[in-house]
């Protein structure tokens, strides 16, 4: 890390350096770009898989492959099935089966795999560097609010950056194998994809940051993480049937509720979803620099 002083550097300097020394950092062993490559490569898959299977599916029924054949019936009530465990509005079922099924099947892999992509990228934002008492030596050098922000910023950079390669890659793969496919079909989509990957992996990157913040050991912050979104996605999916008409409240309060509405075709849907990440985000962000304040590091 580039020498900090708290006296002549402005926080927002002192933050600066913090962040770039955590990208460097991130990129410097082999961990963060397998994390990278991995879910570059899984979105790539997904889409890639959606063609395999539409392309068998329409050679089976004899359905040309050529153009705009995208709703082929047996591939589309696949689709329908499946979106039917999330009891989405018909006008929103609608819209999602006029999306590229390239870019569709990269979202719902997306929807299932971020917050453990976030999770894994981040857990040892702050348990790794107080387990290896590096975190101490910084905190002589800079500001607590410094280093917190440049580490939270850092990793919402790495986050929202790895999500546009991926939405870049995706969309080459779509057109150099998908007849028909350019990007006035697939732009659009494509861009509400990576909003959704972007903003809604913001929510849990500052659950991982308050997990790290409260457990010193970047394992079991992992781990935990993890048992922390799997429970998130039963309460969001099963919270009133396991505690009434009160289990209702988690449908607007967590993150993973809002993450069809990103593919809704009302702007001022995607717009609340946007405000309630950013709201949730903010709010366990800022109880995690609460607690990473006062803590004796």
């Amino acid at each position: 890390m580039n020498p900090i002083r708290k006296g002549p550097l402005p926080f927002w300097t002192q933050a600066r350096i913090i962040a770039g020394r955590e990208i460097r950092l991130a990129f410097s062993g082999m961990w963060g770009i397998a994390y990278a490559l991995l879910y570059t490569a899984g979105t790539v898959m997904a889409g890639y898989i959606y063609i395999l299977i539409a392309r068998s599916t329409r050679e089976s029924v004899g359905v040309n492959l050529q153009g705009d054949s995208e709703r082929d019936i047996a591939v589309q009530q696949g689709i329908i099935k499946f979106l039917g465990e999330f009891n989405l509005d018909p006008e929103v079922v609608n819209h999602i089966l006029g999306i590229p099924g390239v870019v569709l099947f990269a979202y719902l892999l997306a929807v299932l795999l971020i917050p453990y992509f976030v999770a894994s990228m981040s857990h040892g934002i702050i348990a790794a560097e107080t387990s290896g008492r590096t975190l101490r030596l910084m905190l002589l050098r800079a500001s607590r609010p410094a280093v917190f922000s440049g580490k939270l910023a850092a990793y919402a950079i790495i986050t929202i950056g790895i999500t546009i390669v991926a939405d870049v890659v995706l969309l080459v793969v779509a057109a150099l194998n998908w007849h028909g496919y350019g990007l006035d079909k697939t732009l659009l989509p494509s861009i509400r994809f990576w909003l959704f990957a972007a903003v809604g992996s913001l929510p849990f990157l500052a659950l991982t940051t308050l997990v790290s913040c409260v457990i010193q050991r970047p394992n079991v912050v992992l781990s935990t993480c993890f048992g922390v979104f799997v429970g998130m996605s039963i309460l969001s999916g099963w919270g009133e049937d396991i505690f009434g008409e009160a289990g209702k409240v988690f449908e607007y309060i967590l993150p993973n509720e809002y993450r069809w509405s990103f593919f809704n075709p009302h702007i001022e849907v995607i717009a609340v979803a946007i405000a309630v990440c950013l709201v949730f985000a903010a709010a366990v962000a800022n109880s995690a620099f609460l607690i990473f304040r006062k803590k004796d590091y």
